[in-house]
């Protein structure tokens, strides 16, 4: 089963290689959506695990500068970290700052329906029935359950 999570892994990065040699603000959008995906996570652990003693210097230290060396590298605004803690948390957002959604990247059927290029889309197209079988392992579909 290991081995149809790393090929459906596989198929994943072509189509977002596609969509981001196509268009190279998407580069942007990988990798601000990459930050929100872990600084989501964090908030959740943090909320989970606050007062247990063996998290403290995770969640008051290495935690919120390793997130902060990795928002300044994806080129994460100020605005948008208090937009996510505000969808997330509920923080409401400091003055003078505006909300600024980080867009997710898209899945791979949407990746198709943004490549131009006929014969990537052709291509993708053709792979996409392999990988929702992968991804059919991983959400526990029926094939999956009597494979």
């Amino acid at each position: 089963m290991d081995a149809l999570a790393l090929a459906r892994l596989q198929l994943e990065a072509l189509y977002s290689v596609c969509l981001m040699v196509q268009d190279p603000s998407f580069v942007d959008i990988y990798v601000k959506s990459f930050w929100r995906d872990n600084y989501v996570r964090f908030l959740l652990v943090r909320e989970e695990c606050k007062g247990l003693k063996r998290f403290d210097e995770y969640l008051s230290q290495s935690g919120p500068r390793t997130l902060e060396m990795l928002r300044q590298g994806a080129g994460v605004t100020n605005d948008e970290k208090a937009t996510v803690e505000f969808e997330e948390l509920g923080t409401p957002m400091p003055v003078g700052m505006n909300e600024a959604k980080i867009k997710p990247f898209p899945t791979p059927m949407r990746v198709i329906e943004r490549v131009t290029d006929p014969e990537q889309k052709r291509m993708l197209m053709r792979l996409y029935p392999k990988y929702r079988r992968l991804c059919g392992f991983a959400h526990g579909s029926a094939q999956a359950w009597m494979f």
